[in-house]
């Protein structure tokens, strides 16, 4: 399970050497973009009051460890790739890392380690398979892709058309450009310890909202114990999951802000929570929020996998994010 990060942890990859070398503008050509590849930088925020979902990395963890390891700002733009079978041309002597779900990245047709960054050159081919464990993977390059913001982002939100190149998932022959840069060419990796395990059974801890006690005792109870099922409607709005149907028999809901991590129950009883995104309003009855470090669990589930909500203590879940996003200078 992968633990927050201490905010005074050693950094131990900061120990390298530096090698500096320096390339000029240019970037990476799409050869092939895979089931969905897409522009992620930290996310649009500050725009919900205009309608505007906030977008970025569906999973935090393995975004800002992407942009860590070639020493990023951590709102650096990365390409987020949901499931692989992508294929990228170098056009550029420079530095990347790979770190999320394992889809057998190699390069010149020789295997790269995953959670590791990676000196390329120009004319060499990424090429990444079907994921073998986890869902989505987090490509960095060193300073991050050159990308034009749209109201303070690059983060691809394809439903609202913003983001990214002409607010489009990446197609084929598009070019990335990154800005000249220096970068090491010592090998760097993430310290064992922070490694996540991506299993088929996961634990999200979730912070129980005001509409909670609305539901009947029994309903809350059996959303507790209850193991749901991640089904094949998913995406980057959210995740629909199956298992006991939750019944709700409060009052009805006004329209309301929603928040990420939410907790949706539909008439169908069946519960969604919403992601990067999701819509800035919704009318269901939300049972509370999935916990920000819990939602990168969630980012890299398949559908099949099994999920237990339990109740996380705000307090304690606070202090660890308070951690994991200093450990990061977020």
């Amino acid at each position: 399970m992968h633990r927050p990060v201490p905010a005074g942890a050693l950094d131990l990859i900061a120990l390298f050497p530096l090698m500096t070398n320096s390339i000029a503008y240019s970037g990476l050509k799409v050869i092939k973009p895979g089931v969905l590849s897409t522009i992620q930088d930290w996310g649009r925020y500050g725009q919900r009051q205009n309608g505007l979902s906030t977008g970025g990395p569906i999973d935090e963890h393995a975004f800002l460890w992407a942009n860590h390891l070639l020493g990023n700002p951590g709102n650096s733009a990365t390409i987020e790739i949901t499931v692989g079978l992508c294929v990228f041309e170098s056009q550029c002597n420079t530095m990347i890392s790979i770190c999320g779900a394992d889809m057998g990245l190699t390069i010149n047709n020789a295997p790269a380690a995953n959670w590791s960054t990676h000196v390329i050159n120009v004319g060499d081919t990424l090429h990444f398979r079907s994921a073998r464990t986890g869902l989505r993977a987090y490509l960095a390059i060193k300073s991050g892709f050159n990308i034009e913001p749209i109201f303070g982002s690059c983060a691809t939100v394809a439903r609202e058309q913003l983001g990214g190149i002409n607010g489009l998932p990446l197609q084929e022959n598009d070019l990335l450009p990154v800005s000249n840069h220096d970068y090491s060419a010592n090998p760097r990796k993430v310290p064992y310890s922070f490694l996540p395990e991506y299993n088929n059974q996961v634990d999200l801890e979730f912070i129980p909202g005001y509409q909670f006690n609305r539901f009947e005792q029994d309903q809350q109870q059996s959303f507790l114990n209850s193991i749901f099922v991640v089904s094949q409607r998913m995406d980057r709005m959210g995740c629909q999951l199956q298992g006991e149907k939750i019944q709700y028999s409060g009052p009805g809901i006004i329209s309301e802000g929603v928040a990420l991590g939410s907790i949706q129950i539909p008439p169908d009883g069946q519960p969604i929570v919403l992601l990067k995104d999701a819509g800035s309003i919704g009318g269901y009855p939300k049972l509370g929020c999935v916990t920000r470090l819990s939602l990168n669990k969630l980012a890299q589930c398949r559908p099949g996998d099994k999920l237990r909500f339990t109740i996380a203590d705000y307090k304690t879940s606070s202090q660890q994010l308070a951690e994991f996003y200093g450990f990061f200078n977020i």
